[in-house]
């Protein structure tokens, strides 16, 4: 990794949020080769090529946390939350 890193390319978006529940997957396409994912409230999480759905017995992510992952462009992340309405960030890492 460069020791110079620009934190907003003009072009793409650099982090995105989530509004998560607890009935409903929420999916979305991963385009960084590495993301950093900030949960409020525990999330259920899972990783797949194409279109995914989280459900209950999916890798848990704790509440008010943070991780870095690797991924491919093209992967793409469910998130469900574990209970009510909360939020998830997804951050570009690259």
């Amino acid at each position: 990794m460069s020791r110079y890193h620009t934190l907003y390319n003009a072009g793409a978006a650099k982090f995105t949020t989530l509004q998560t529940n607890a009935t409903t997957s929420v999916n979305t396409s991963i385009t960084g080769r590495r993301i950093t994912v900030l949960t409020i409230g525990a999330h259920f999480m899972a990783m797949g090529t194409s279109t995914v759905t989280a459900t209950t017995s999916s890798c848990v992510i704790p509440n008010n946390s943070y991780l870095d992952f690797n991924m491919t462009t093209g992967t793409h992340v469910a998130f469900l939350s574990h209970t009510g309405v909360n939020h998830v960030t997804i951050i570009d890492a690259d």
